[in-house]
């Protein structure tokens, strides 16, 4: 797994975890983990490509 594909893993998971704390009404976690899963989303666009393709 590259360091971009485990950024965007971690995106896709904490917006899962969003989407069932929204389901169940849980607003401020809801949005505590839509904010997380904007902040992988944003470091994986930020590495260089050299960087975005380094496996970890």
């Amino acid at each position: 797994m590259t360091k971009y594909q485990y950024y965007m893993s971690k995106a896709d998971e904490e917006i899962t975890k969003a989407i069932k704390f929204a389901q169940k009404g849980e607003q401020a976690l809801a949005q505590f983990h839509k904010n997380a899963s904007n902040g992988f989303k944003e470091k994986a666009l930020n590495l260089s490509i050299e960087e975005g393709e380094k496996e970890i």
